[in-house]
């Protein structure tokens, strides 16, 4: 799996999407014969940035970040880290990770449960998400505040995903024809 090539085919495939949504990669170990290669996120990230301009931003966990510890700081990072115990239900548990270079990610997915979805925060603001969407509005990710704050309270928490949700409201799945706001 050629990384340039992977990323022409998603390009390919979001091509109606492009300035509308956050292009992520999704980096994890599951039936990923690539995992632990530490230069195929970086040069499928840059091939997405050549084509289009847009900073595309990194999922992954702990073991992907220490592989990608040189795009600390040169893209977003969404984080996927679930404390133990297992969190449910919306009080955004404490942050205990070290990620080194990375710092707090711009995005943390705090569960990955059974329930009907799984839970992220982020103290992005709107525009900051939307620039994340678009080409060419910097070369560098925007820098939001650190996604992960011990002080933040649940209605703030809620407050956060209100406005994040509000961002796809009249959005339809599958619809090349519908924007953000």
């Amino acid at each position: 799996h050629d990384p340039v090539k992977e990323a022409d085919y998603f390009l390919k495939v979001v091509k109606d999407y492009i300035g509308k949504i956050m292009l992520c990669l999704d980096w994890e170990g599951d039936d990923n014969p690539k995992f632990g290669n530490k230069e195929w996120c970086t040069k499928f990230i840059n091939r997405v940035k050549e084509k289009t301009g847009i900073v595309c931003t990194l999922y992954t966990g702990t073991d992907g970040c220490k592989q990608n510890i040189s795009l600390a700081g040169k893209v977003p990072l969404w984080f996927a880290g679930y404390p133990k115990p297992m969190v449910t239900g919306w009080t955004l548990p404490k942050w205990k990770y070290d990620l080194g270079k990375w710092g707090k990610p711009d995005i943390w997915q705090y569960t990955s449960t059974n329930e009907k979805c799984d839970r992220n925060t982020t103290n992005m603001t709107k525009e900051q998400w939307i620039a994340h969407t678009k080409a060419n509005v910097k070369t560098e990710a925007p820098k939001a505040k650190p996604a992960i704050t011990t002080n933040i309270t649940e209605e703030q928490l809620r407050e956060n995903v209100v406005n994040a949700l509000d961002m796809l409201v009249g959005i339809k799945e599958g619809s090349a024809e519908q924007s953000l706001p």
